[in-house]
């Protein structure tokens, strides 16, 4: 399971990070979990940020101002491009 997490991870974390979301996943594998941790740029709220994400039907959490993505739950490996287009299409500037 860890492993087949770690890949969503993989696929998702480097476009997320392309369009302006600031990445907390620990760089060490030993330190990682299923958990998908973003921060959003200063100029971005992230509530409005995770609202959009939202309206898009992607599951996703907003603990402590970090964009929370739980691929496990109810993401899967065919959800990482649609969250990527929902980034994309984010009316605010990433």
């Amino acid at each position: 399971i860890f492993t087949h997490l770690q890949a969503w991870h993989d696929a998702v974390e480097p476009e997320l990070v392309r369009l302006g979301l600031i990445s907390v996943r620990a760089p060490d594998l030993s330190r990682r979990s299923g958990i998908l941790s973003f921060i959003a740029p200063d100029h971005v709220d992230p509530v409005n940020l995770h609202a959009h994400l939202s309206a898009a039907g992607i599951a996703c959490a907003l603990p402590d101002g970090y964009l929370r993505f739980s691929p496990h739950w109810p993401n899967h490996e065919n959800d990482a491009q649609a969250i990527i287009e929902a980034i994309e299409r984010y009316p605010g500037t990433l």
